[in-house]
């Protein structure tokens, strides 16, 4: 979903200036990362793991100097999170906590065999070290150091500083200031920091545009009646908790998601649905989830909360690191519709509503948990490999780690991870209110519906 920036030029004017500022209201995806550690005593499941093995000749020394020019150019990663009187602050910090430089362990000759042990302990051992949000510490990295061809570089970071759009950028900006440094010319310029970024939302909310956003999604979530899932368990527990939780983020343990490649012929018909109905594979894929949400209650007025990334949106947000991952409510009402095509195109009237009105301000406090219970994330990549040319001679291969358990707000969860080639879908239900065979069941009814599209 990329975001239709007309109804805030005002935003676009405010969010390519630099502040001088060194603070300013945190974001939703802060919000919702803090009050979840904040209700959880164990938060390693909001940490964002990440390794690579690194062939060809690494200048280990560099690539220190180059993670330092990193945190100097990113303030994210050197932001603190204090909350005063229920309102949730950033506050960047001057310098990077000591302990997010480059830790280098040597393991020489190391088996190839013994690698992902090897990967999988140090990310433990960082997990271990814990971070501490209200301290700006949201990052840890360490290089294990095989032989002068060959390193295992392994990051782990919080996921109150980082998305999948963050990471996908980070290797790039990490090599290229690498790759500067070794030919001696200037370093990347600093980019538009997440702070610039955040206050010129602030700002924008307070001009007409934003004034005028504010009161459309205030008419548009009048009145929206929870989306009733049938449940296995029930879940009068669930909602009390989440009720008497800060902003209502309260987590529980989701089931270990499914996965599950989407089929090329399934991808060729969403395709070729997109071309004829002049729509995104992200509103098919989306309104595929509404159509499922129907069939399943009976329901024809359905919200699905949804994210999206604001980076896209502007040249200059490209290189910002931070979460830019945006939270809007989507509410459709399919009364009338007779089919998941009929589905697809007023979910698409509803998208483009969406878009033409902004984000919403002041997220979680406007947008009751009730609605909050089904969440459509999505997740575009340029692309799906795990092999990327990362500097002339250095070459990474993305490993794949075990993600520590889910742990989540919310009742359903389904994530599509979208390139050009190939797409995943990744899907998990609430423990407290599902079993794990009646969900594994709701998600083949969804491919069911995505499949009828052929």
């Amino acid at each position: 979903m990329t975001p239709n920036l007309r109804p805030f030029r005002q935003f676009r004017k405010f969010a390519v200036e630099r502040t001088n500022l060194t603070s300013t209201r945190a974001r939703p995806p802060q919000e919702y990362f803090w009050y979840m550690v904040q209700h959880d005593p164990d938060p390693t499941a909001y940490y964002s793991p990440a390794a690579l093995v690194i062939e060809g000749p690494l200048d280990v020394t560099l690539l220190k100097s180059a993670l330092g020019a990193f945190f100097a150019d990113h303030s994210v990663y050197r932001t603190a999170l204090t909350e005063t009187d229920g309102v949730l602050q950033q506050v960047v910090l001057d310098v990077a906590d000591p302990r997010s430089e480059l830790e280098v362990i040597e393991l020489p000759l190391l088996p190839e065999a013994e690698w992902a042990a090897e990967l999988t302990r140090s990310v433990e051992e960082l997990v271990a070290r814990d971070f501490d949000l209200a301290r700006g510490h949201v990052l840890w990295s360490r290089l294990i150091h095989i032989s002068p061809e060959r390193n295992l570089l392994v990051f782990v970071a919080h996921h109150a500083a980082i998305d999948a759009s963050s990471f996908g950028q980070l290797l790039p900006w990490l090599f290229a200031q690498y790759e500067r440094m070794r030919a001696g010319t200037a370093l990347l310029p600093r980019p538009l920091q997440y702070l610039d970024f955040s206050e010129a939302l602030q700002r924008w909310q307070d001009t007409p545009d934003g004034v005028a956003a504010a009161a459309y999604w205030k008419k548009q979530l009048h009145d929206a009646p929870p989306v009733e899932i049938p449940c296995d368990l029930p879940r009068a527990d669930v909602d009390r908790e989440r009720e008497a939780a800060p902003l209502s983020i309260a987590t529980s343990l989701m089931h270990v998601p499914v996965y599950h490649d989407v089929p090329e012929d399934v991808r060729a018909a969403v395709a070729r649905v997109s071309a004829e109905d002049n729509v995104t594979s992200y509103i098919v894929y989306l309104a595929s989830l509404v159509w499922l949400l129907h069939r399943e209650t009976g329901q024809t007025d359905i919200s699905v909360e949804a994210t999206f990334s604001l980076r896209p949106a502007h040249k200059a947000f490209e290189s910002i690191q931070g979460p830019l991952t945006t939270w809007t409510l989507l509410r459709t009402k399919v009364a009338g519709c007779a089919t998941l095509r009929e589905a697809i195109r007023r979910v698409r009237q509803v998208v483009g509503e969406s878009q033409e009105n902004g984000p919403i301000s002041d997220y979680y406090r406007l947008v009751p948990h009730t609605l909050r219970r089904a969440i459509f994330n999505y997740v575009p990549l340029p692309k799906f490999s795990a092999t990327e040319k990362i500097a002339a001679d250095l070459t990474a291969v993305h490993q794949r780690l075990p993600f520590a358990r889910w742990k989540r707000p919310w009742d359903l969860h389904i994530t599509l991870l979208d390139a050009p080639a190939r797409a995943m879908l990744v899907w998990t239900g609430n423990e407290q209110l599902f079993t794990r065979d009646a969900l594994v069941k709701l998600f083949e009814r969804f491919r069911e519906h995505l499949g009828s599209l052929q």
